[in-house]
């Protein structure tokens, strides 16, 4: 399961909600027909300790999640910093099936400086029309069938 939204719930929004509910009871308690309402007061203090241990192990949990949170994008920007970094030149297409050819979606420093392109310019064109005979030379047949496969091919 993604984690896409983290709902935050401070302890300062906490505070009130629960003097909110402090006050209620005891007016729930002598005013409602409902037996749940009914308790003494010494149940009613249980039952509030329970209901603030809950929100602070909540309050916590919020907190932990927060941080677990933050991790991938820690290992992202490591991972974005060793591919711009790269010796090599790195390019990154997306198959696109209707026209048989490839988006270039991303490439490296060193593609830009062994190519000699700009990255600005070549991301979200085509591969045939940024390397008009990558086709015949046949990368589009490597590429399309490592998109297919996953598996790495070699081609020069």
């Amino acid at each position: 399961m993604e984690l896409t939204a983290i709902p935050a719930i401070s302890k300062m929004q906490l505070k009130p909600i629960l003097q909110i509910y402090n006050q209620l009871t005891p007016i729930l308690a002598n005013n409602a027909d409902e037996p749940f309402f009914k308790k003494s007061s010494d149940e009613l203090n249980e039952l509030t300790q329970c209901i603030e241990e809950r929100a602070l192990r909540l309050v916590q949990t919020n907190a932990q999640l927060i941080h677990e949170n933050k991790k991938p994008g820690d290992h992202e920007a490591r991972l974005t910093a060793l591919f711009e970094n790269m010796s090599n030149g790195i390019a990154v297409y997306r198959f696109i099936d209707d026209a048989n050819d490839f988006i270039i979606t991303d490439l490296n420093k060193a593609a830009e400086r062994i190519e000699n392109i700009n990255r600005k310019e070549v991301i979200g064109q085509k591969l045939s029309s940024v390397f008009p005979f990558s086709a015949q030379a046949g990368l589009h047949d490597v590429l399309k069938r490592v998109s297919e496969t996953g598996l790495t091919e070699t081609h020069t």
